[in-house]
Formats: structure tokens, sequence, C-alpha cells
């Protein structure tokens, strides 16, 4: 049976959080462009998988994702998924919490990439 692009959007983002969450750096990279470009709640921008902090536990771990809201809007071949969502993790070794709003869009290759994330604290 095929699944909608809605279905399949809705999959990649379990998988992606899942992954954060379990630091599976491989199902990470497989899920974004390589030419992704991330915004984070600071303004910092990020261009390219390789610079995200996701690469460095030490810097930045998310142990835990609360999906608070989510919608996924399609636009031809681009989804946009915002959210709201707590998170819990560690940066630098301090625990954090917070409530955040991010907008993530996905571009149809042949099949769904994430091309860029912007991430506000709330």
């Amino acid at each position: 049976m095929h699944k909608t692009h809605q279905q399949v959007i809705e999959e990649n983002e379990k998988r992606l959080l899942k992954a954060m969450t379990d630091v599976e750096l491989p199902i990470i990279r497989s899920l974004i462009h390589e030419d992704f470009v991330y915004i984070d709640e600071n303004g910092q921008l990020f261009k390219g998988a390789h610079s995200l902090n996701i690469n460095n536990i030490e810097i930045l771990q998310i142990t835990k994702i609360e999906i608070e809201e989510k919608t996924i809007t399609f636009f031809d071949s681009v989804a946009i998924v915002n959210s709201v969502e707590k998170r819990y993790g560690l940066y630098k070794g301090v625990a954090f919490s917070g409530h955040y709003r991010l907008t993530r869009i996905w571009k149809f290759y042949g099949g769904w990439k994430l091309i860029a994330v912007t991430t506000v604290l709330i």
C-alpha cells in the first residue's frame, strides 16, 4: 500500500525526533539535505549538515521532546511543519528545559529531505 505524502512527513518527523534524542546521527543525516539551513533560538545560522551541534553531544544533548501541537501544510513539493515542543536536555553539561516553536521545511527530491529549520524559544 502506498503512503500519502502526509503520512511520509509524519513518519519522518517521528524518526527525526527519535534520532535526536537517541543521538542516531546516521538517521539524522539520512533525513536532512546536505545544504540544510538551521536558525537556532539565539538567531545563530548554521549552513550544511556538518555545522550542526548534533555532531557533538558534549555541546548539546536533547533527552526528551514532547509535541504539544503540530500542523503540516503542503505547497506543491514543499511541506511546512509548525510545532510547539517542550524539550529537555543538556547544553554544555547544564540541564535545560523549555518550550520552543519550530518550523521545519521538507522538500521532495524523489524523496522527502529536511531543508530548513527555525527554532524560537517561547
